[in-house]
């Protein structure tokens, strides 16, 4: 059955004129909701704003991209120097050798701030002015660290010395 579409029954379903106005866009609606030159100032990102949540030294201190250091290794620091950075160390060396060094035979000392690596790590090392004296700095997992004399011959003992110099990374246990 078939339906016949009346002026009334348009006007009794229609949409009234009062209810399309409340709902028309209006300048006075676009106004209210309009974003305003001042807001978008406030929100805007500036050198200022930036050069604020910048990351500076000055933030950061000593602490240069989360490394620390953790103290001298050996007694008064005669190894070198230990730093951190979360889950990873370095030890710096720099030790000044005087005394004499039997082949195969090592010095030792024990890391800063009860760091201890995951495992064993080691790094040759440089022994300046002796070219021909075969070094490596080796970190132990109980928080040990050891210069290897890793030769054959003796390093005999020299009053100006030489030094162990490099680095050995590793992983914290």
């Amino acid at each position: 059955m078939s339906q016949m579409l009346t002026a009334e029954g348009i006007n009794d379903r229609g949409i009234p004129g009062a209810k399309l106005a409340d709902g028309a866009v209006t300048s006075a609606k676009i106004a209210d909701g309009a974003v305003a030159t001042a807001d978008l100032a406030n929100l805007a990102v500036t050198a200022a704003k930036l050069a604020g949540k910048a990351v500076t030294s000055a933030k950061l201190g000593d602490d240069v991209w989360g490394w620390q250091a953790v103290g001298g290794i050996g007694y008064q620091g005669e190894f070198g120097t230990l730093y951190r950075c979360g889950r990873w160390a370095v030890a710096e060396i720099y030790c000044k050798k005087t005394a004499a060094l039997e082949a195969w035979k090592s010095i030792s000392a024990t890391l800063p701030g009860g760091v201890r690596p995951a495992f064993t790590a080691r790094a040759a090392m440089t022994c300046e002015d002796r070219p021909d004296y075969c070094c490596t700095c080796r970190v132990t997992t109980d928080g040990a660290i050891h210069l290897e004399n890793r030769g054959s011959a003796n390093w005999p003992a020299s009053s100006g010395g030489f030094y162990i110099t490099g680095s050995v990374a590793f992983a914290v246990a």
